[in-house]
C-alpha cells in the first residue's frame, strides 16, 4: 500500500473481473525496495532483543488496527 499513498508497505489483494484493470494495477505495484519501505512513515511493527541476544519483532497493535483498510470498496 505504500505505493498508492498509504502510510505502511503492507501488502494488497484485489479481486475484479476485468484482467486488464488487474494487470495495469499488478504492473505499477509491482515490487517496493527496502529503501522505498523505510521512507513509509507508520511503523507497524516494533524490533527489539530478547534476553539471549536473538532479535525479535512485535506488531504494534494501534499501528496495525489503523493501517487496516476496509475489506470491501465499492466504486
Amino acid at each position: 500500500m505504500g505505493l498508492f499513498g498509504g502510510g505502511s508497505p503492507k501488502m494488497h489483494k484485489l479481486f475484479s473481473n476485468d484482467g486488464g484493470w488487474l494487470e495495469a494495477i499488478c504492473s505499477k505495484a509491482n515490487y517496493m525496495s527496502r529503501a522505498d519501505q523505510a521512507k513509509c512513515e507508520v511503523k507497524t511493527t516494533r524490533q527489539y532483543q530478547d534476553g539471549n541476544g536473538q532479535k525479535r519483532c512485535v506488531g504494534v497493535k494501534k499501528a496495525l488496527k489503523e493501517s487496516a483498510y476496509p475489506s470491501l470498496i465499492n466504486f
